[in-house]
């Protein structure tokens, strides 16, 4: 009998141990690394959703000319660039707290915010159902300017289309 006790006293301190080894670990590996490359796929992540939904929910459909009145399915084409050009610029936002947080990327979060303005702007022409087919072109020159600053600092910017659920629940 008292050669059970102390084995199962060792199962039961090596089940704890794997038990509280990973929750251990992944604390204390947090504050390790290359926070900078972290802050760098966080905002190409970002900035790669704001571009991918500005695109495929507004300037495409701009272009097709589904925000002209008259045109059928233009009431939902001008609800579905509403969401998107809030889901762009809640994107922009998290990518410039992101850039806030590493001292490198601080000018690049004032680029930011700049597009970010021209994205409020559109918002309200679109809740509006006014289609401004100039704000929306430069609300693409913005994202293309704002991509191509962060390519000068290393961030490679791939334009991701959001799912409807990212759209909804703002990524």
């Amino acid at each position: 009998m008292n050669t059970r006790r102390p084995t199962l006293r060792r199962a039961i301190a090596m089940l704890l141990i794997a038990c509280l080894l990973p929750a251990a670990t992944a604390t204390s590996l947090a504050g390790c690394g290359d926070d900078t490359q972290a802050s760098k796929t966080e905002i190409a992540l970002r900035l790669g959703l704001a571009y991918g939904s500005f695109k495929r929910y507004i300037y495409t459909p701009a272009q097709e000319g589904q925000f002209k009145a008259g045109v059928d399915g233009r009431k939902r084409a001008i609800a579905k660039a509403a969401v998107a050009g809030a889901f762009s610029a809640r994107m922009l936002q998290k990518a410039k707290e992101e850039a806030d947080q590493d001292p490198q990327f601080a000018a690049f979060g004032q680029k930011i915010v700049a597009a970010g303005a021209s994205f409020a702007a559109l918002n309200t022409l679109l809740k509006g159902g006014e289609i401004d087919t100039s704000a929306i072109t430069g609300g693409l020159g913005s994202l293309d300017s704002l991509t191509g600053a962060a390519k000068d600092l290393g961030i490679d910017v791939v334009p991701k289309e959001p799912s409807a659920k990212d759209l909804l629940t703002g990524g």
